[in-house]
């Protein structure tokens, strides 16, 4: 950019910054050989916003005025492939006002009215010619060298898109209420600009402030600063009064000139009289407030003072009544904020009760009677802050949560120290405490007792110690599936003791049905799954003592049968028929073969007599049959 020439004119050299209508840069003018400012118009296609930028540009070009910038001369510039406006000025050398401020401090009165009084009459030249500045402020107004005074960056490019967006351009502070709320701009609107320039000149302040955007713009539309002497001891009350009204929120109340306004302040500085500062004007309005003051008429005081106020007026008897009117409205405003407190306090809304007394407190700091009512808001908000402490304590004691309800107790306590109610609480808390850990360790106890008689195949006993740790469960509940999970461990135990109950009686039946060994063989399935059970095991020993007690019977009865019998054949079959009967018996079956051995050993002699009676030989015939008697007397053939 810098290389380029425009107009085979002008030689494009450093850009200096960037001003309300867009980028500045230094030019070399090559025909007067001197330097120049050159200004091109921000990012804008719209061909409406051209077009009034260049009727703007026109009407400035016009004016020839020693406090007006001068536009040398107007053109397009080739910018990255799109053509923008551009106009340019005299190389200034000098200061803006707010760089001169910041760089020497406070200027002495005479220098800064001299540079206002000037600045004025540049907007005066600016407004008859039909142009509105629309961004008066100090960065705005140029000091030069030799302190004259020059209106430089005049708002064209604003206003060209304000019409077209309808959004505010301009910067805030600076702004008329008008323009803040977007209801037209007029030269009115300069005016109020240039009283606030003029009032931080004057002041070093800002006559409007605010920490958001928001609350700066709610001060320019309702809010009157206070009077520029209160801040600068060398300015007059008319000074105050002059820039009062070129403050005035309406446009009609404000100065209708730049040079009315130069004028009276430099009036009001000389101490001249000012015929529209005469008290005389406003006299009546101001006993009329005076009188409906004393006569309690609050809204029609109060729609005079307004007035009177956006007028733009300021006078000490105003002032005075403007005091009573405002004492009186703080004392009715107080009464009615505290009366509203003592009714949110009675509703126990504390906190708006202490709000609307903190709200009167604002209006009268020393009010007895609010501070008496706050420290009452605040004991009776630490009172029930004590109460709900302790219902937090009983609901969190109720929940077993006995550490937070010991220290909900001590919290009521700090607040209100050897509260009895908060004394007993926290001793009944101890207590429930202590019954709630002695239950829950037995309760535990008696869990691990079942889980252990569950792990020895003992669901009897298992079933009384889980039933008692459920009894205990009531008592001592804790968080999580605690609970469940002693259920679970319930059900569990009742399945197995009943499957344990179901085979004892099973076995018991067939015990008493005489089938020892189904009982038995009943017991032995039982054990394969519970092999520690004692019910089962002292069954079975039972069932086999019964079946030894059984068999050592039978055996006798046996034997005594036998005993009684004299043969042999019949002793066989008793022995045969019991070792069938009970197979298990080991004595019937082995007695059983010893008789039928004795038997065939009886055999054995009969044939050795037969075989001596075939040879003739009687003698040891004889003596075989003797011995078949002596072995099997019932022998057939010996009764022959």
């Amino acid at each position: 950019m810098s290389s380029k020439r425009l107009k085979s004119r002008y030689q494009l050299k450093e850009r200096l910054g960037t001003g309300g209508m867009g980028v500045v840069y230094r030019a070399r003018d090559t025909v007067i050989n001197a330097d120049v400012a050159l200004k091109t118009l921000a990012d804008t296609a719209d061909p409406m916003a051209l077009r009034m930028f260049r009727e703007e540009c026109d009407k400035l070009a016009k004016i020839v005025h020693p406090n007006v910038v001068e536009i040398r001369d107007t053109g397009e510039i080739d910018e990255n492939g799109r053509r923008k406006p551009y106009l340019v000025m005299p190389f200034l050398r000098g200061k803006t006002l707010d760089s001169l401020i910041l760089d020497s401090g406070p200027l002495p009165l005479e220098r800064a009215i001299e540079i206002l009084i000037q600045a004025s009459r540049g907007l005066q030249a600016t407004h008859e010619a039909g142009l509105i500045h629309r961004d008066i402020k100090p960065s705005n107004i140029f000091v030069l060298d030799d302190d004259s005074v020059k209106l430089i960056d005049f708002g064209v490019a604003h206003y060209a898109e304000t019409l077209l967006t309808g959004t505010r351009k301009g910067t805030l502070m600076y702004m008329a209420p008008e323009q803040v709320t977007m209801h037209g701009v007029s030269a009115l609107s300069d005016i109020f600009s240039l009283g606030v320039v003029a009032y931080e000149t004057l002041t070093g302040r800002r006559p409007f402030e605010g920490k958001t955007e928001k609350e700066l713009a709610d001060a320019i539309v309702h809010r009157n600063p206070p009077p520029a002497s209160r801040f600068n001891q060398q300015l007059n009350s008319a000074v105050d009064r002059t820039l009062q009204k070129a403050l005035a929120k309406l446009p009609e109340h404000r100065f209708q000139s730049a040079r009315e306004f130069r004028d009276t302040l430099r009036k009001a500085v000389l101490n001249e009289p000012i015929n529209i500062f005469d008290p005389v004007r406003i006299e009546p309005r101001v006993e009329q407030a005076r009188s409906a003051t004393a006569n309690g008429d609050l809204e029609l005081a109060g729609d005079i003072l307004n007035q009177l106020e956006l007028e733009g007026w300021v006078d000490d008897r105003l002032s005075e009544v403007k005091r009573n009117f405002e004492s009186l409205r703080n004392q009715r405003t107080v009464s009615w904020l505290l009366a509203a407190a003592r009714i949110r306090s009675e509703a126990q809304e504390y906190h708006l009760a202490t709000k609307k007394v903190e709200e009167a407190l604002r209006l009268e700091p020393q009010n007895a009677e609010a501070l008496a009512l706050r420290q009452e808001i605040e004991r009776r908000r630490a009172e029930s802050d004590a109460d709900q402490r302790l219902a937090t304590a009983r609901q969190l004691a109720m929940n077993r949560d006995f550490t937070a309800a010991k220290e909900a107790v001590e919290q009521a306590l700090e607040i209100w120290p050897n509260e009895p109610a908060a004394l007993d609480l926290r001793f009944s808390i101890q207590q429930e405490e202590q019954e709630y850990s002695a239950a829950l360790n037995e309760k535990r106890r008696a869990t691990r007792q079942a889980e252990r008689a569950m792990t020895h195949c003992d669901p009897e006993k298992a079933l009384g110690a889980i039933r008692r740790a459920l009894d205990l469960d009531h008592q001592a509940p804790e968080p999580g599936n605690t609970a469940s999970d002693l259920l679970n461990l319930y059900n569990r135990i009742v399945s197995a003791w009943q499957d344990t109950q179901r085979c004892l009686e099973h076995a018991r039946e067939l015990q008493r049905s005489g089938d020892p060994d189904a009982a038995l063989a009943c017991c032995d399935e039982a054990l394969v799954r519970l092999p520690e059970n004692p019910a089962l095991r002292a069954l079975k020993l039972d069932i086999e003592e019964a079946q030894q007690e059984h068999t050592s019977h039978l055996i006798a009865a046996t034997v005594q049968e036998v005993e009684a019998e004299p043969n042999l054949d019949r002793r066989i079959e008793i022995w045969k028929s019991a070792s069938e009967r009970f197979p298990q018996v080991e004595h019937f079956s082995s007695t059983y073969r010893a008789a039928c051995r004795k038997r065939e050993f009886a055999e054995w002699l009969a044939e050795k007599a037969r075989a001596a009676e075939r040879e003739q030989r009687p003698a040891d015939a004889l003596e075989a049959w003797n011995a078949v008697r002596s072995v099997h007397p019932a022998y057939p053939e010996l009764d022959a």
